[in-house]
C-alpha cells in the first residue's frame, strides 16, 4: 500500500483530515480522530493536504507527496513540524516490452538481499515489488532472461526515495528524485557486455 502512517506522538488524541486527491473512488476526506500514542493507515499515491485539529478547533496542515511510497509522518503538536520519514531507497520499473530482471547491492543496506536478481516490475504501484530500501550508493545491475546481456549504473540514493525507469539496454535510466527529474548520461555507466 502507498499513502502514510500517521502516528500521534502527543498524550491527547488529535483529529486528521487527508485529502483524498489520489483516493476518490475508495478514500474519505472526514475529520478521524487518532488516540495518544496510536498510529492510522490512509491509502494515497500522490500529492495531499494533511490537516490536524485539536479540540479548541486550532488547525495546521501540510502539504505532502506519498507517490510511489508509505510516508511515515509523527504528529507532536500544532505548535511543531510534523516528522516524516520518507523511505529511503529504489523504486524501480520497467518501460520496456521485454522481461527484464535487476540486482541491487547492498552496501548501504546490511539487511538487503544481494546476489539475488529480482523480476523488475512495469510500474511503481507495489512497493514490495519494486522498492529496495538503501540510503547511499549502490550498484543497480540490469540483466535480459533471455539473451543474458546486461548493463548497470551506480546511483546514489542521496536522502531520497529515487524512482528509476528503465528504458531498455540501449537507452539511458530516467531518474526521478523528489523535486528534480534526471536523463543519466552514458558517463554513469558502470558496465556493458552480453
Amino acid at each position: 500500500m502507498t499513502g502514510f502512517k500517521i502516528k500521534n506522538a502527543t498524550s491527547t488524541p488529535i483529529e486528521v483530515m487527508l485529502s483524498k486527491y489520489t483516493n476518490i473512488d475508495h478514500g474519505s476526506d472526514s475529520w478521524f480522530t487518532i488516540a495518544a500514542g496510536e498510529t492510522s493507515s490512509w491509502g494515497r499515491n500522490g500529492w495531499e493536504f494533511l490537516v490536524f485539529k485539536d479540540a479548541n478547533e486550532n488547525r495546521r496542515g501540510w502539504y505532502l507527496d506519498c507517490t510511489s511510497r508509505t510516508i511515515d509522518v509523527t504528529f507532536r503538536g500544532l505548535d511543531r513540524e510534523i516528522e516524516v520519514d520518507h523511505p529511503k531507497g529504489f523504486n524501480i520499473r520497467n518501460a520496456t516490452q521485454t522481461p527484464v530482471q535487476v540486482m541491487v547491492s547492498a552496501y548501504t543496506n546490511g539487511n538487503g538481499t544481494v546476489q539475488q536478481i529480482y523480476d523488475v516490475p512495469p510500474d511503481f504501484s507495489d512497493a514490495s515489488k519494486c522498492h529496495w530500501t538503501r540510503n547511499g550508493w549502490e550498484l543497480l545491475a540490469f540483466i535480459d532472461p533471455a539473451s543474458k546481456t546486461r548493463r548497470g549504473w551506480y546511483l546514489n540514493t542521496g536522502d531520497a526515495t529515487v524512482d528509476v525507469t528503465f528504458n531498455g539496454f540501449d537507452k539511458d535510466l530516467t531518474i526521478y528524485r523528489p523535486s528534480e527529474l534526471l536523463i543519466f548520461p552514458h558517463l554513469n555507466l558502470v558496465f556493458l557486455y552480453n
